[in-house]
């Protein structure tokens, strides 16, 4: 192997030059992968070393910004030499539904403020839901619902059934399509209830952004919590017994679960295509028990009646 004829002290001074003239560029970005549920993610660490090159950079409010403009306040804490998003980092959490293995993306854009970009377990990016006001305050941790416009889904009009069981609502442009949802969940062998309830079947949009799911308004209104709630804490049950608490919005024109919700369905297991039943047993409480007709004994159901 030929020998290089250059000089070490030659190779030193030219890095001393490259230096000088352009400087050294430090690292703007690190990523996260979370790995605790939302009930425990009061706050986030900041990697170490990124934390000691902008130490006398960054004060002690930090601003995290979407790719849509929205932006979340946290400060900054100090904390056994380590520096953490604390207060604001639970309510970012919560209003994008970032759970378990979602990966975020910061990179530093000075002043103590952060571009996010946010990924969920399929490994793309979330689809991010618009508010006019480009701030999240703390009581609303969630999207009005009449702002919300979902990809896959058609905002509907509310259908009301009354029948001899319980006053059922749906996500229905008509009563024959909740007639239609009902011989889909009687034929997969659940009873309809005798309680208060609404049906309506899941859609792509529930479960890719991972945001929401629209509720039947009128259900909504008469069923969960009073009149001039704006925002309600509900409790969805399964079938096992498993309950998770999620945040229902209601506005004027629409009614949504939010925060919540994206992780009662990953846990549940639903599916597109599956029809979930929510019968109202306690109403001070408002606890729901979820039906579920999964799709695959919806199909099953229709082949053996043909």
């Amino acid at each position: 192997m030929k020998k290089s004829s250059m000089n070490p002290k030659t190779n030193k001074e030219e890095e001393k030059i490259i230096h000088r003239n352009y400087g050294v560029i430090k690292p703007r970005s690190f990523f996260k992968l979370i790995l605790t549920p939302i009930s425990q993610s009061k706050k986030l660490r900041i990697p170490d070393n990124f934390a000691r090159i902008y130490s006398n950079e960054l004060s002690t409010t930090s601003i995290l910004k979407v790719p849509t403009g929205e932006t979340q306040e946290v400060t900054l804490l100090k904390e056994d030499n380590q520096l953490w998003f604390h207060n604001g980092w639970q309510e970012f959490m919560e209003y994008y539904s970032i759970s378990y293995a979602f990966f975020l993306l910061f990179n530093y854009d000075g002043n103590s403020n952060f571009s996010v970009l946010i990924f969920n377990p399929t490994a793309c990016e979330i689809s991010y839901q618009r508010n006019p006001s480009n701030s999240i305050s703390k009581e609303q941790c969630e999207i009005c619902p009449e702002k919300m416009n979902g990809d896959n889904e058609e905002i509907t009009s509310d259908t009301k059934e009354d029948t001899l069981f319980g006053r059922g609502y749906s996500m229905s442009r008509a009563s024959k399509n909740y007639e239609a949802l009902m011989k889909d969940v009687v034929a997969a062998g659940i009873s309809r209830p005798k309680r208060p309830f609404f049906v309506t079947d899941i859609k792509s949009y529930a479960l890719d952004t991972g945001l929401y799911l629209n509720v039947s308004l009128p259900f909504g209104r008469d069923h969960l919590g009073s009149k001039g709630d704006v925002t309600k804490l509900v409790i969805l049950e399964a079938y096992d017994g498993r309950q998770w608490k999620v945040r229902c919005i209601k506005g004027h024109y629409r009614c949504t679960f939010g925060s919540g919700w994206i992780i009662f369905a990953r846990e549940i297991g639903l599916e597109v295509g599956d029809i979930c039943v929510f019968e109202r047993t306690r109403a001070e409480e408002c606890l729901l028990k979820v039906h579920i007709a999964k799709k695959s004994q919806i199909n099953a159901a229709s082949i053996s009646s043909a």
